[in-house]
């Protein structure tokens, strides 16, 4: 008489087959060499040091009062995190042939790319900060807790676009041709480059419906103090993010038997 498998037992399954899956997305993006390895931290610091780089040739060492490499690095990691995790489409399609296996469903892919992306960025800003701290051109952060709250309310948020954007185009190519358009579109929008405090009351008043201004709001508010004002509701930015998870998960259960027939 066979035993049910325990929480322990199951748990231990998902956990290899995490790690097998982690090890194939690096191995398929980056190469078996070494350096592939590495790359998915050295990547997002390359990009982030150029962007400060540039911010601070073009802009002097301060922005409105506010230190411009601390501005970039507050700016920039987060919207590379919600690029990378909202940028799911067509993974599903990717991945269908791993559901032979008996342990690996559909949604162990997307909850692999979102660990793996969620962990090598913060990693790269983690590294970027300490490096940045010990050169001295990134003053002390202020807040760590508001930091945080904030880059995992951008974390919640790019899970919830990119579950949508996955489950979304296995039911149409043209998702998949509007998510860069999109993420374009919503770049002067988003508060990576700007602080709500220097707009005009009309503008901030619009802006505020913007879930990822909340995000970065956050963060900087965290960063900079009370001596930066910044204007952030979380609770809206949250509301935004359960409600894109929930949809997503619902069109995932809609689209999986179209994926598996495709």
């Amino acid at each position: 008489m066979s035993s049910q498998p325990t929480l322990r037992d199951t748990l231990a399954v998902k956990q290899r087959v995490y790690q097998a899956l982690i090890v194939r997305y690096l191995v398929g993006r980056y190469g078996r060499g070494n350096i592939g390895f590495l790359w998915v931290i050295a990547e997002p610091m390359l990009f982030c040091s150029g962007v400060m780089i540039v911010w601070s040739v073009t802009k002097g060492s301060l922005t409105h009062g506010t230190n411009v490499v601390a501005l970039a690095y507050t700016g920039y990691l987060p919207l590379l995190l919600w690029r990378h995790l909202s940028s799911m489409q067509h993974l599903l399609r990717g991945a269908k042939h791993l559901v032979i296996f008996r342990d690996i469903h559909l949604l162990d892919a997307i909850f692999t790319r979102f660990i793996l992306d969620f962990i090598s960025i913060s990693a790269s800003a983690l590294i970027v900060y300490l490096f940045l701290q010990a050169i001295g051109s990134l003053p002390e952060a202020y807040d760590w807790a508001d930091m945080l709250h904030g880059w995992f309310l951008m974390g919640a948020l790019g899970f919830g676009a990119g579950l949508m954007i996955a489950a979304l185009s296995e039911l149409s190519e043209i998702v998949e041709k509007l998510v860069g358009p999109f993420q374009y579109f919503l770049l002067p929008f988003g508060g990576a480059f700007f602080m709500v405090g220097w707009l005009p009351d009309a503008a901030k008043d619009i802006i505020w419906y913007v879930p990822l201004v909340h995000s970065y709001e956050l963060i900087r508010g965290g960063y900079f103090g009370p001596e930066i004002p910044t204007y952030a509701t979380p609770a809206y930015a949250w509301a935004w993010a359960l409600v894109m998870t929930g949809l997503g998960f619902l069109t995932f259960r809609l689209v999986e038997d179209h994926v598996g027939q495709n």
